[in-house]
């Protein structure tokens, strides 16, 4: 039977500084379990995810950082992923804590029916994943949530500090100071949805359960008229360019 990985506090200093700050948020003060997603980026560097919005580009906040990802930026005002996203599940127990059992970790989705994004942002950059995650699938489309176990890139791939093995259940401890982090791979095709992550545990000597919910998330994946755009921040602000929108599908033509 796989083990759980036991992660302390102080392996932070060993992940990119991005995960280290998304992450050192979860530990606080506060006695209860924390829970938080980082979404819909892949963590490291991502050249494929693409997002969409609603909101007019003359509305998103500028910038003129050349190393922004323009793409944290529209989903944190208001848009989501275009297809497929990742969200990153960090569950952490302060070091004065009580440790806590993970008994489930699911899904659910609130809406099939936001509004068809106006325009979606592709990114030109990028160099992808290699690292191994304890991995879900959410399928939107048909409402199913798998376990993948230990997923990774290339030959050699590195198993990220935090990964549980083991499944939800009495088995699936996170002990005080300590923090597990899971991967949750979203698709969507056929509609645009909002969602949320819930996490079920108990803490240590009391058999109630208890509920975590992170979110809501949007996933969209289909548009009528949505135009495409490229390009990136730089000097003075964020200049996409209008490209060809050969990716923008009709409604439920997911491609296979």
């Amino acid at each position: 039977m796989l083990a759980l990985v036991a992660t302390p506090l102080s392996v932070l200093l060993d992940l990119p500084l991005k995960i280290q700050s998304a992450y050192s948020a979860v530990f606080g003060e506060d006695n209860e379990p924390t829970v938080e997603g980082t979404w819909p980026l892949v963590q490291g560097c991502d050249g494929a995810t693409r997002v969409a919005t609603s909101r007019s580009i003359d509305d998103l906040p500028s910038t003129d950082d050349p190393r922004e990802d323009i793409r944290s930026t529209i989903v944190e005002s208001g848009g989501g992923s275009w297809e497929s996203g990742t969200l990153y599940v960090t569950i952490s127990v302060a070091s004065d804590g009580e440790a806590i059992q993970v008994f489930d970790v699911k899904p659910r989705r609130l809406s099939s029916q936001v509004a068809d994004p106006t325009w979606i942002y592709d990114t030109e950059s990028g160099c992808g994943g290699g690292d191994t995650y304890r991995t879900y699938h959410y399928n939107l489309d048909d409402g199913t949530f798998e376990d993948l176990g230990l997923i990774g890139d290339g030959d050699n791939p590195e198993v990220v500090t935090g990964t549980p093995t083991e499944d939800p259940g009495s088995a699936f401890t996170v002990r005080p100071g300590r923090f597990a982090l899971l991967q949750v791979h979203v698709t969507s095709c056929n509609a645009n949805y909002e969602w949320e992550m819930e996490v079920r545990y108990t803490i240590a000597g009391d058999p109630e359960k208890q509920t975590k919910t992170i979110g809501p998330y949007r996933s969209y994946g289909a548009s009528e008229d949505a135009v495409a755009y490229t390009g990136g921040p730089g000097r003075g602000g964020f200049f996409p360019t209008l490209r060809e929108n050969d990716f923008v599908r009709p409604n439920g033509s997911c491609p296979g």
